[in-house]
């Protein structure tokens, strides 16, 4: 699974290619909303279809989201990885 990097409460998903592929925000409470972010044609973009995911990041720094389309729901885990 691709990473989930967030910086000054902006959270953003990467592709394996290095495109964002979702983007979002993280409120005071560790609440995680994003979308799916607009993709270049070349690469497959998909007008019309949105794709939502929303969570919460534990003190821990685990964060539990579902990823909602109109097809598909996935539950998605993350560690927080330290460096």
């Amino acid at each position: 699974m691709p990473p989930l990097i967030i910086v000054n409460g902006l959270a953003r998903r990467y592709s394996k290619a290095g495109l964002v592929t979702f983007e979002g925000t993280v409120g005071p409470q560790g609440e995680l909303l994003m979308r799916s972010a607009p993709t270049p044609a070349k690469f497959g973009s998909t007008p019309g279809i949105e794709v939502i995911v929303s969570g919460r990041i534990g003190s821990a720094g685990t964060v539990r989201a579902r990823q909602t389309s109109y097809r598909c729901n996935y539950d998605l885990i993350w560690q927080k990885q330290i460096k």
